[in-house]
């Protein structure tokens, strides 16, 4: 649950069928009857109590705390995209024939073509256009596979190949998608930024579904 582990020994785990209910419900109303007005409304709280007792609180439970830190994966060095149309984002500004010069993971200039930085590694980009990259701020990640992941996943490729650098998946379905966001952080698996807010909740889960012979139209 979240992240902690929590177990609980078989020794402590009761086999026996379950009470009835009814019976011992029964069976309290009569104690209750020939008790004092105010033991019968101590009691009544301590049921209540004990009642919103989660299972995780049992003196039985143990909890063992998952922490697991890893570094973000950052690119270290220097590249140069050479000879693309660049769309600077900056109004209508488009730069023909230029040169993107990116440093540790960072665009430092963009520009008329210059000198090459030493240990650089220059890439050919002649007849392409560039951005700084698209948002997607609504996106559904559906082809996501759920329960076990999937380290090469197409979805996430496709994206970073038509200029999807970051998006924000709205509603998941499942929690998979937060394991997916932090193998893209640490730079396990290749992706575009993938956050996301978790499952949602819907009108469906809260309101009994009606049928017509009730009155529903």
């Amino acid at each position: 649950m979240g992240a902690s582990l929590f177990r609980e020994p078989l020794s402590a785990i009761s086999f026996e069928p379950p009470k009835d209910e009814k019976k011992e419900s029964d069976k309290k109303d009569a104690d209750a009857k020939d008790a004092d007005k105010k033991d019968a409304t101590t009691q009544t709280s301590d049921a209540k109590k004990e009642e919103k007792k989660l299972k995780e609180q049992e003196k039985n439970v143990q909890e063992i705390a998952v922490n697991l830190e890893f570094p973000r994966k950052t690119p270290k060095g220097t590249i140069i995209l050479r000879g693309a149309t660049v769309v600077t984002m900056k109004g209508d500004e488009v730069l023909k024939d230029a040169e993107i010069v990116i440093e540790n993971n960072r665009i430092k200039s963009v520009g008329e073509n210059g000198s090459v930085p030493a240990g650089a590694k220059v890439f050919d980009g002649e007849r392409q256009n560039d951005c700084s990259g698209f948002v997607d701020t609504h996106a559904h990640w559906t082809e996501i596979r759920r329960g076990i992941l999937d380290t090469q996943n197409w979805s996430f490729l496709a994206n970073l190949a038509y200029g999807v650098t970051a998006g924000l998946d709205v509603q998941t379905g499942t929690n998979d998608m937060f394991a997916y966001q932090d193998l893209v952080d640490s730079g396990d698996i290749i992706g575009l930024r993938a956050f996301s807010t978790g499952p949602g909740r819907f009108f469906r889960q809260q309101l009994p579904v009606r049928r017509r012979s009730e009155g529903c139209a």
